[in-house]
């Protein structure tokens, strides 16, 4: 896989009740891509990973990848604990991801007590 631009992390969007807004996501995405954007990183980072469920995660992916198409590569985010960051590469690969993103846990959350031992 190789990249060619800027890598776009887009900001995941929310609806007022707290959900994930796929409609407001698809356009934020598009526009990325349109302006040239080498790869789109969805649910990394800026994506707001660590506020997402698994089922959003992949459902972001599979709005990243439907919307896309095929114009650029689309990775999402798999962390945590080694069987949640486990399920949570085999959601995006089954929404189209083309590649995870892995984040260990201490990007995700770290306890202070984590930091004394």
């Amino acid at each position: 896989m190789k990249f060619h631009g800027v890598l776009f992390f887009p900001v995941t969007p929310f609806a007022a009740d707290g959900s994930l807004d796929e409609e407001r996501l698809a356009q934020h995405i598009d526009s990325g891509v349109a302006a040239g954007a080498g790869g789109v990183f969805v649910a990394c980072g800026t994506g707001e990973f660590h506020a997402l469920s698994a089922e959003e995660i992949e459902r972001a992916t599979r709005v990243a990848v439907e919307t896309t198409t095929g114009r650029g590569p689309v990775l999402a985010a798999a962390g945590g604990p080694t069987p949640v960051a486990r399920d949570q590469a085999a959601r995006v690969e089954r929404a189209g991801a083309d590649g995870v993103l892995l984040l260990p846990p201490y990007l995700v959350s770290a306890p202070q007590q984590g930091l004394v031992r």
